[in-house]
């Protein structure tokens, strides 16, 4: 049987998985501002710079990890659904990861200063 602790707590960390990627991705641009003593080009500089190597990889994993992630919360949500309408902390999370996709979905798309750009070269 499965703690209800634990299942809790990797609930909680599949559903900031969209706001984690956000968080890292703008951090690792500050660390590379600070790497490099200016803000990164598109094309000219590698976002692989050994300083925030470790933190692109994990946020990559979590990128990639994200479209086996949105069918599961779907599951989850569509399972406990009598919970969703009881427990306004379930429906708190399920709404959380829901307008980080949302964000996340336009900030790519819309990609303000060129970020993104620069971040999947």
């Amino acid at each position: 049987m499965i703690n209800s602790k634990w299942a809790k707590r990797v609930f909680t960390t599949l559903c900031l998985i969209p706001w984690l990627i956000l968080f890292g991705a703008y951090f690792e641009i500050v660390l590379t501002r600070l790497a490099l003593s200016r803000w990164p080009r598109f094309i000219t500089d590698d976002p692989n710079i050994v300083a925030v190597e470790p933190l692109h990889l994990l946020v990559m994993l979590l990128f990639i990890s994200l479209p086996a992630v949105i069918p599961l919360m779907v599951v989850l949500a569509l399972w406990k659904w009598r919970k969703l309408l009881k427990d306004w902390r379930y429906s708190i999370h399920i709404g959380g990861f829901a307008v980080g996709l949302i964000v996340l979905w336009l900030l790519i798309h819309l990609d303000p200063g060129g970020f993104w750009n620069w971040y999947f070269d």
